[in-house]
């Protein structure tokens, strides 16, 4: 991995182990803050998952995502405005100094 700390992720430890990911004792994952972390990667358009990033490594069942931060990584591609309009609970959502594009929801 070329994550500056990927300490835990994909891993049998318990998601709040994983750097990164805030999680309650129940399990159920409230945050994830990647932010300064070296992230990388593709968002795929028109996807219905934020590639790579949550749901192919985070249980769906489990999330509970109210914050997410990938600022100042090298995430391309389009907000995938779809995927991130699933998560009701989602209140702070940080994109900036990324290389994604697309302002608007839709």
């Amino acid at each position: 991995s070329f994550w500056k700390n990927s300490k835990n992720w994909n891993t049998i430890c318990p998601l709040f182990c994983w750097n990164g990911v805030i999680a309650s004792k129940e399990g159920y994952v409230l945050g994830i803050d990647l932010r300064f972390n070296n992230l990388a990667g593709s968002v795929i358009e028109n996807n219905e998952k934020l590639n790579g990033l949550l749901e192919d490594f985070l249980p769906t069942t489990n999330l509970l995502l109210m914050t997410l931060d990938i600022t100042s990584t090298s995430v391309h591609g389009r907000v995938p405005w779809k995927a991130v309009s699933k998560y009701k609970n989602l209140t702070k959502l940080k994109l900036s100094h990324t290389k994604l594009r697309g302002g608007g929801g839709g």
